[in-house]
């Protein structure tokens, strides 16, 4: 059997034509989960090591929620800047975080307060060490039927934005076209996150439709991710 033997030599002056990809941009954050609960317990899968937990717990009442989880390690802290009401239906709204969270929580318990509502975003690729940018309230707004978050605030690209809303009446889901997600209707009200993980800084405003004119608040927080 002739056997045949081949060569390829590379010779010569130039450059062979290997092609240079660009670089694309990694995703800065990723949903890991969200969770919600008509009660004041919110059990969730696992929540990851050194992630952010952001929690929005409605309350009927004027009592200060404290927030705990069975990790015993991860600490939650109330938004001050995110603390909306309205008075006339006696709803308030509060935002919480936990940072560069311990693994293993798989339930979050709201002391202190009645008739609590709760939802909660877990977040990977979120600064561990000061991931809040800034936040925002809307309070006592008149009836309407299309009930808006407070505009936020980001200031830098592909910050992590949630944004609730307590309405009087319930919300169908966001307006068409909006740059959110709603991520629960639960109790009627509107829970959502900014859907765009590139999103520029700038100015970011949720809005739903509510088929009845009611009342409403609402809160917004934005989050920086890891540099």
């Amino acid at each position: 059997m002739t056997r045949f033997l081949l060569v390829v030599v590379l010779a010569g002056c130039g450059r062979i034509g290997f092609e240079v990809l660009p670089d694309v941009p990694s995703t800065p954050w990723a949903l890991i989960q969200t969770a919600a609960a008509q009660s004041s317990t919110l059990r969730l899968e696992p929540v990851g090591a050194q992630h952010l937990v952001v929690v929005a717990v409605q309350i009927t009442d004027q009592s200060l929620a404290t927030l705990i989880d069975d990790s015993t390690c991860n600490t939650y802290v109330p938004i001050a800047a995110a603390h909306s009401f309205n008075a006339n239906q006696g709803d308030e709204l509060r935002l919480f975080y936990a940072k560069d969270t311990c693994a293993g929580a798989r339930a979050i318990t709201i002391t202190n307060a009645s008739g609590v509502t709760a939802v909660a975003w877990e977040v990977s690729g979120i600064r561990t060490d000061d991931p809040l940018d800034s936040a925002s309230t809307l309070n006592d707004q008149p009836p309407t039927t299309t009930p808006v978050g407070p505009t936020i605030t980001t200031s830098t690209a592909g910050e992590f934005v949630v944004s609730a809303a307590i309405v009087t009446n319930s919300v169908s889901g966001v307006v068409a076209g909006n740059g959110f997600t709603n991520d629960h209707l639960t109790n009627g009200n509107a829970w959502a996150h900014l859907t765009d993980s590139m999103a520029p800084a700038g100015e970011y405003q949720a809005q739903w439709n509510q088929p009845m004119r009611g009342t409403y608040c609402a809160s917004a927080a934005a989050f920086k991710v890891v540099p």
